[in-house]
């Protein structure tokens, strides 16, 4: 082989060498290209849901700053301050109020009175009837004895029908004049000390046995008084 034929295999041998290193460089630079523009537009993307978390922000504290007027700050409880003053939660103590007792509805009050025949139910009718008298208003009152005098039947009825039935009170005398045993102050007051519940007999039925009992012995001692004097 030539010399010049020697020459001409280096060169086509230093030429291939030359373009295998260019595509290789080629091809790095197409990388690098490529992962560039991927990092770039990752990042793009990053800012730009950044920018629209932090919009979101601002705007919702806009917001709340125009309904509250000011910029909102840090609120203290317990600290003095004037109204004016939005960081100080102000308590604002009511003052307790006691409600005035209610009257009973008339209604009601009269659904509640009984019938009154004169025999054993007298006593059940006074005190039903003093309720009703006490718990509705004194306005209610005139209706309310016109519905009482109404309950009345039998023996209770013949008793009261040519009476003057103006007063609760004038009622109330009639029928206990009438229909209730007549025992001495003395022999009320005995009974009453020595009450004792008897066995079997409920809280709620012993408890009315001593009600019953003090108010005969209220009405034996005030017998003869006047009203001023009964009241006392």
């Amino acid at each position: 082989m030539s010399e010049s034929d020697s020459s001409d295999i280096d060169t086509s041998s230093a030429d291939s060498s030359i373009k295998v290193e260019n595509y290789k460089s080629r091809k790095e630079l197409k990388e690098a290209v490529l992962k560039d523009a991927v990092k770039k537009e990752f990042l793009e993307q990053t800012r730009k849901h950044i920018v629209k978390t932090v919009k979101k922000k601002l705007v919702r504290t806009h917001s709340l700053t125009e309904q509250i007027g000011t910029a909102p700050r840090k609120q203290t409880v317990g600290r003095l301050g004037t109204r004016s003053d939005s960081s100080v939660i102000h308590v604002q103590l009511e003052s307790v109020v006691k409600k005035k007792m209610s009257k009973m509805d008339l209604d009601k009050a009269i659904a509640m009175i009984p019938i009154c025949t004169g025999k054993k139910d007298v006593a059940e009718f006074i005190n039903i009837c003093e309720i009703a008298i006490k718990e509705t208003t004194e306005a209610d009152t005139p209706i309310l004895l016109k519905i009482i005098t109404s309950k009345l039947t039998g023996n209770a009825l013949e008793v009261t029908k040519y009476r003057n039935l103006e007063t609760w009170g004038a009622i109330k005398t009639i029928l206990e004049g009438a229909f209730e045993q007549k025992v001495s102050e003395r022999a009320l007051s005995i009974a009453l000390n020595t009450a004792r519940m008897a066995e079997g007999e409920s809280v709620a039925k012993f408890a009315s046995r001593i009600e019953e009992l003090y108010y005969k012995l209220c009405a034996a001692s005030t017998i003869g008084l006047a009203q001023a004097e009964a009241d006392i």
